[in-house]
């Protein structure tokens, strides 16, 4: 029977053919298929040689003129891949695509590899280069858009331009100086530096229990249901891999922080990507791709307020989300990072809502709200069994941030809060700063409600440029960097994410490079660089 599906599946990818018909043939075989789930949760990774290899005398296989391993490729098209949304149109697109060399790992014992079924040369032959080909999971992951905006940032620095970076949200305030007083305190005692607890010094577990009761009215068991990580980053990364089997199905937002998508990715999940330009068309989204996701999606990503977009939820949808993930089984991942940067009303969390800690977990992070980016605090907090998965991960891999960096940050929840509404009054100032000067320039941005991030649509007078090529005419043309949106996501590409991490002096310079930038793009031609006077 297993054999039998397995060629259907290089059949339908074999002919003419597209996702839709590959979905409609999964739907027919549901049994198979959780049999197929279950079997990889057991072997931990489903590469090519942990399947049966069926046999290529069969009659199917012989009229298809398909390889083993081109069948096998198909079958980790159909359940491994993120690009697997892609239509595969003929047998030959499958071996282009998937079988360069790169996914036949010798990683097996010679005990593995010689029980396994005899390979066709031209598979041994791509087992032969695997050495000089990239790794599986490196594969997983696209040139990250980002790093072409920061290499040619930094030469165009090391050449002497001043780039406005209005790019990376890596906060430019220095942490409140009781909290730096707390860290060199703590640092100087002779006993604080050693290995630290993974999940966190009871202390500060304590005070994110108490932040959680005084900022949301929400009781949580600090031994239970909080862990603190090395930033929300780690946090979410690691929950990922915690709770994600290869072949599930994740639901993310698009555009989105890139770890949303791409943290589920290295752990072996497709992604559904569902379109987000608001938060409810998000849900709505969410809605409809439960109907037609095969295997049915085993959790969803919230971000809110969002990065990139800046779009902000209440209570209410969460509410709604709750109410749907109960619905249909999937645990929520949601990202609260910055939760104390809102210019409105006080954004709310999902844990707010009853019942939620059944399905969710809330990942916060110290790098915003007390501007400790490179302190690397941060804490999930939510459903037991979640927070369980996470420690136990953490436990083979961390021994938990550096002591006095968690004394300190007890001091910073603990201690207090002006500091916060300080840094809140800055981000809004300033982006009251750049929504004016920005449109006085000609570059209408709205103004966001929360976040650290405006999310601006590429001017009209750049036509039908997209993200990556305006971020680095920016640049060259106004010493101007941004963030590309099409690094958050394919519906991200016609827009670009502008940081609040320079002064309002800084800003209003940045608006006056643009400004002279769109006016000779306006005029037809192509904006010079900016010339230097003097120092």
């Amino acid at each position: 029977m297993r054999a039998a599906i397995f060629v259907t599946i290089a059949a339908l990818a074999g002919c003419s053919s597209s996702l839709d018909r590959v979905r409609d043939m999964r739907a027919q075989a549901p049994d198979w298929y959780e049999a197929r789930k279950t079997e990889f949760r057991g072997v931990g990774y489903p590469s090519i040689f942990s399947v049966p290899v069926p046999s290529t005398s069969n009659d199917t296989l012989r009229k298809l003129e398909l390889s083993e391993a081109e069948t096998l490729a198909a079958l980790e098209l159909f359940n491994n891949d993120p690009r697997a949304e892609l239509p595969i149109e003929s047998a030959d697109e499958i071996k282009a695509r998937f079988l360069d060399g790169r996914r036949c790992g010798s990683v097996h014992s010679p005990l593995q590899r010689a029980a396994r079924p005899p390979l066709d040369p031209e598979f041994q032959s791509m087992e032969i280069r695997t050495m000089s080909g990239e790794f599986h999971k490196i594969r997983r992951l696209p040139p990250y858009v980002f790093e072409q905006v920061n290499r040619r940032k930094a030469e165009l620095r090391a050449g002497g331009a001043d780039i406005i970076d209005l790019g990376m949200g890596n906060p430019d305030m220095p942490a409140p100086p009781h909290v730096i007083a707390k860290l060199a305190e703590t640092a100087a005692k002779p006993n604080v530096h050693g290995y630290s607890a993974s999940r966190g010094i009871p202390g500060l577990r304590r005070a994110l229990v108490d932040y959680y009761d005084r900022r949301f009215d929400v009781k949580l068991d600090k031994n239970r249901e909080v862990i603190v990580t090395l930033g929300s980053k780690e946090g979410f990364a690691n929950l990922a891999q915690a709770i994600t089997a290869p072949g599930d199905v994740i639901l993310a937002p698009d555009p989105s922080y890139p770890l949303h998508h791409f943290g589920f990715i290295m752990a072996g999940a497709s992604i559904r990507a569902i379109p987000a330009p608001t938060p409810e068309a998000y849900l709505s989204g969410i809605s409809k791709a439960i109907r037609y996701s095969v295997p049915p999606p085993t959790a969803m990503v919230l971000c809110y307020p969002s990065n990139p977009t800046a779009d902000v939820c209440d209570l209410e949808f969460y509410k709604d989300a709750v109410a749907l993930a109960k619905k249909h089984d999937l645990y929520i991942l949601s990202d609260l990072a910055y939760n104390e940067i809102y210019f409105e009303e006080p954004t709310p969390s999902i844990l707010q809502v009853d019942g939620a800690k059944d399905i969710a977990v809330e990942t916060t992070t110290m790098s915003k709200t007390y501007s400790m980016a490179g302190w690397r605090i941060g804490f999930a907090a939510g459903n037991e069994r979640l927070i369980g998965a996470l420690g136990r991960v953490k436990s083979y891999l961390d021994y938990g941030a550096f002591t006095p960096i968690q004394v300190a940050a007890c001091a910073a929840l603990d201690g207090p809060q002006d500091c916060v509404d300080e840094f809140r009054a800055t981000y809004k100032s300033r982006r009251d700063v750049l929504i004016e000067s920005f449109g006085r320039a000609g570059w209408d941005v709205p103004s966001p409600a929360a976040s650290m991030f405006a999310w601006a649509e590429i001017p009209p007078q750049c036509g039908d440029m997209r993200s990556l090529e305006f971020a680095l005419k920016l640049m060259n043309e106004a010493e101007v960097a941004v963030a590309p949106g099409a690094g958050f996501g394919e519906h991200g590409d016609r827009h670009v994410r502008i940081a609040l991490v320079e002064n309002e002096q800084r800003i209003r310079q940045a608006a006056r490079n643009i400004k002279r930038f769109l006016a000779k793009l306006e005029e037809g031609g192509q904006s010079e660089p900016l010339q230097r006077t003097g120092s």
